[in-house]
């Protein structure tokens, strides 16, 4: 169901809300992406979804001094920031929230790393982030 944000003015005032409510101004690309449709309508969808989640991690690695093969957002080589010889290979990294929710704490893991498609998450066993190449 979806809601918008005048829809919950009315529990600001309700005994169990005791008076605290707020509302926060956020990055929409940062905070939402919305998914009403299937696959196959042209928005909103797991496709668009997902690359959406996608992009903000990718954003995530390079705050942090990773080096992505082949990224629109890198601008090539022209800022420090490709990956040599990554050919034609896309920049995917795929970041678990155990390691990092917002970005935060990435650069000693990522910072000068050149990334091919990666898979960021914690390691079960040591429970140490760890860097996964993705097929």
């Amino acid at each position: 169901m979806e809601k918008f944000v005048f829809d919950v003015f009315q529990f600001s005032t309700a005994p169990w809300a005791k008076g605290n409510f707020a509302v926060w101004e956020v990055l929409r690309e940062e905070e939402f992406s919305p998914l009403k449709n299937a696959d196959g309508a042209p928005k909103d969808t797991p496709t668009t979804s997902r690359g959406d989640l996608l992009n903000l991690h990718k954003q995530f690695a390079l705050r942090a001094g990773a080096k992505l093969c082949n990224s629109e957002a890198t601008n090539g080589a022209s800022n420090g920031h490709a990956a040599a010889g990554c050919g034609q290979l896309k920049a995917v990294v795929e970041i678990s929230p155990l390691v990092s929710y917002f970005g935060e704490g990435l650069t000693e893991l990522l910072g000068g790393k050149e990334l091919n498609p990666a898979s960021i998450e914690r390691d079960p066993t040591t429970g140490q982030p760890k860097i996964t190449p993705l097929p």
